[in-house]
């Protein structure tokens, strides 16, 4: 059987923004981003190289 892969913005969401409860802003500023390229990376419609 074959794995679904992940978008890095949901693994981002998954590893980070739920289970440690932290905003956007602040996990884009941690990663130095803007917030609005973060958001648009967990929403899948940004990749990311």
């Amino acid at each position: 059987m074959k794995k679904q892969s992940m978008h890095p913005g949901q693994i981002l969401k998954t590893t980070f923004i739920d289970p440690q409860k932290i905003s956007t802003k602040t996990l884009a500023h941690q990663l130095d981003i803007s917030t609005q390229k973060l958001s648009k990376i967990i929403k899948g419609q940004q990749s990311i190289t």
